[in-house]
């Protein structure tokens, strides 16, 4: 197996570089077409200068051979020789829009080419982190719940072991049963739309939400505020409940062990609901705020990252909670720390 993702992402540095080396060379004939395309206007404007300037003359040396002086004073006043001006004037025009517009083009082709560029590079990237962390993910719990039942084959276990391995053992499928619910989800959210909307009291879901996270958590310091004894939502509950989960979870993960601190808000303001969760944690840079919410995307590199998770839980948030004609948005918490909020419509 190691051997087997070793060769996958030894492949995947192969693609790597000949995206680069694929990269380069377009940049090379970018490059030579604007030259090129640069030395092909100066020339025809040259040349176009040129034949204009022999036209001037030749229609000089007629008028000198006349013998007229007045004429040959009068020249640069005659149709003729202003003709050639005009002409010249209208052929520099030519070239110039030509040359602007193909320019702009060829930028234009630029940008969405490179744009393109960024766009592949950046889901290579994700989905190289995703592979990572979803084979840790699941070959975690999976070699937990088998080191536990290789236990109980070999040795006799008094009771109090047995149900300690076997809580445990729980906890670790329990994990691995929310992974795979997620990449469903994920997938659910995407192709179809399976909410089924009821009237749901947010501070009870809530609350309810708190405590399951609470006994995964004891070490973690939980606060809530409601504005208001009820505060309804029209919305799924499964949905609503993964929304909940997922943010208050989620702080915890990128908080401090020594010092977390984790506070949800719930409000009611003209005819919208405001769910906040709010930590004192590591908090996120400014030019991840916009990335956090896409498909596989975590902050950092899943080779020295410590957290775990798969980027697909705000994910998730984010197309529930558009799904619910609601938004999701992340500020800096005072003083250090983030603060997800949530809006939805509430329930008349």
């Amino acid at each position: 197996m190691k051997n087997r993702y070793k060769g996958l992402f030894s492949s995947r540095k192969v693609s790597t570089r000949l995206f680069s080396i694929t990269r380069i060379l377009f940049y090379g004939l970018l490059l030579y077409v604007l030259l090129f395309f640069g030395w092909w206007s100066n020339l025809q404007y040259s040349q176009m200068a040129q034949l204009d300037r022999a036209n001037q003359e030749i229609l000089f040396y007629k008028t000198q051979i006349s013998g007229d002086s007045t004429a040959i004073a009068n020249l640069p006043n005659t149709p003729e020789y202003q003709a050639i001006g005009e002409r010249t004037k209208r052929r520099k025009f030519i070239i110039m829009a030509g040359a602007a517009v193909l320019f702009m083009t060829i930028m234009t082709g630029f940008w969405y080419i490179e744009g393109g560029f960024r766009r592949e590079v950046a889901l290579a990237n994700q989905q190289r982190n995703f592979l990572l962390s979803i084979t840790h993910e699941l070959k975690s719990p999976i070699a937990s719940v088998r080191l536990i039942l290789e236990t109980f084959k070999k040795h006799e276990l008094n009771r109090e072991k047995t149900v300690q391995f076997a809580d445990r053992s729980l906890k670790e499928l329990e994990r691995l049963n929310q992974l795979v619910n997620n990449i469903l989800l994920a997938a659910k959210v995407e192709n179809t739309n399976p909410w089924h909307e009821e009237r749901l009291e947010m501070n009870e879901l809530v609350n309810g939400v708190m405590e399951q996270v609470r006994s995964k958590f004891p070490n973690v310091r939980f606060s809530s505020r409601f504005d208001g004894d009820t505060n309804y939502v029209m919305a799924d509950r499964t949905a609503i409940t993964t929304i909940a989960f997922n943010l208050i979870e989620n702080a915890v993960k990128y908080s401090s062990p020594e010092n977390t601190e984790i506070q949800t808000i719930v409000r009611q303001k003209r005819g919208r609901l405001f769910f906040k969760v709010a930590d004192n944690g590591i908090g996120i840079p400014d030019e991840d705020k916009g990335k956090i919410f896409d498909k596989f995307y975590r902050v950092g590199s899943e080779d020295t990252r410590k957290t775990k998770g798969t980027g697909l839980g705000l994910y998730i948030v984010k197309q529930i909670v558009k799904a619910h004609n609601g938004s999701i948005v992340v500020r800096n918490n005072s003083p250090q720390g983030s603060v997800f909020e949530v809006t939805l419509p509430t329930a008349s």
